[in-house]
């Protein structure tokens, strides 16, 4: 066995197998793992993508962004429409 699996229909879905994972409460949480990559948003409020060395996030009306480079970590957040800010190692 490589994993398991529960399913509660049609609201909740929770599951494993490996390196993968799930967790969906319809309509409001959606959460998917991969070894790579992990996308969470709990609707309305949050929403947060992660893909290999990029982080986005959205919380309300704040908007933040980090990405690793070899020179440094390059940053950015926005509170949208009243203030913006970031840096990078450049």
């Amino acid at each position: 066995m490589t994993g398991w699996e529960t399913n509660l229909y049609p609201l909740v879905w929770v599951g494993r197998d490996r390196l993968h994972s799930h967790t969906v409460v319809a309509p409001f949480f959606f959460d998917f793992v991969t070894p790579d990559t992990r996308t969470t948003v709990a609707f309305p409020v949050y929403w947060r993508f992660q893909d290999g060395n990029t982080v986005s996030q959205l919380v309300l009306n704040t908007y933040y962004r980090e990405k690793k480079l070899r020179s440094g970590l390059d940053w950015e957040v926005h509170v949208f429409p009243f203030f913006s800010y970031g840096e990078s190692p450049n």
